[in-house]
């Protein structure tokens, strides 16, 4: 019997990501304001009788092999499960690849959610434990809220109130991808003897917090930070090139390379989208 599922895997902005030290765990103290966007990357996960993992994608520049995080997340799950069977994930990307908008989380995420719908063999919880091990963003797209505090490495999530208000994010698609571990030990470096406390981790996010509770986007903009900024060599460029056509905030997405910039004006979005000189997309923040 062929039994299948499609879900619509989000794309994500860090409204705030703030690093702090190693952990016991070898991995970093981080505090971070995740929050959905209204792009979406599509993924229909399809169970047939045999055996075996099949990843599918529209783009060539996603792995369709081991790896995948889809690939490892179906392994994972079957083996918790102690489900034998076919299985076949198609993706349908929007997400930019690699641009630290977690579109590989999401759809890791989109992928669990799917077999369990289908297979009703796992808890929520169970399968989250899965989600935790197979990135820190992933336990985020595990669930339906659109924003949410994460703490610890990143994946102790909690939910918080989204962005309410008109907010448009033009993202320019720039730069080169480093990977996770690189960006944080670039960060370490750069930062040295300035890595923020746990105090400054949690002034920072009650900052982010009261300025959702209170709904102002204008608060939220003054109040958006990521630490990562300072090691992306492209950032300070492509910031130029979005104030010069009338940006007035910037932001880094996740450890880059994509960079988000601002606008509560659909018509100052378009009209910087069609005047920039980079790769872009537009899309609505909340």
């Amino acid at each position: 019997m062929v039994k299948s599922v499609i879900k619509e895997a989000y794309g994500k902005i860090n409204l705030l990501l703030k690093v702090g030290g190693l952990r016991p765990d070898g991995k970093h103290e981080v505090a971070t304001v995740l929050h959905k966007v209204a792009l979406y990357d599509t993924v229909r996960v399809t169970l047939r009788d045999g055996e075996g993992i099949f990843i599918k994608c529209d783009d060539k520049n996603v792995p369709t092999d081991s790896r995948n995080l889809c690939f490892t997340a179906a392994e994972k799950y079957f083996a918790a499960a102690g489900v034998s069977s076919a299985v076949t994930v198609e993706i349908e990307k929007r997400i930019p690849v690699t641009g630290g908008m977690g579109g590989g989380s999401s759809d890791c995420a989109a992928t669990l959610l799917a077999l369990n719908e289908i297979c009703g063999a796992l808890s929520f919880k169970e399968t989250l434990h899965i989600a935790r091990g197979l990135g820190s963003d992933v336990p985020f797209f595990m669930y339906d809220y659109r924003a949410m505090i994460g703490r610890g490495s990143g994946d102790d999530v909690t939910p918080c109130p989204e962005i309410k208000g008109e907010l448009y994010g033009l993202f320019v698609i720039h730069g080169k991808k480093e990977s996770t571990a690189r960006a944080y030990a670039l960060l370490d470096e750069l930062k040295k003897s300035e890595i923020n406390s746990d105090l400054v981790l949690t002034r920072k996010t009650d900052i982010m917090l009261e300025m959702l509770n209170k709904g102002k986007i204008t608060g939220i903009i003054d109040a958006l930070e990521n630490d990562f900024e300072i090691s992306a060599e492209h950032y300070n460029t492509v910031k130029a090139e979005l104030e010069g056509l009338g940006c007035g905030k910037t932001l880094l997405c996740g450890s880059g390379p994509t960079i988000c910039g601002l606008f509560t004006d659909i018509n100052a979005a378009d009209y910087a989208y069609n005047h920039i000189k980079y790769p872009s997309l537009i899309c609505r923040i909340n």
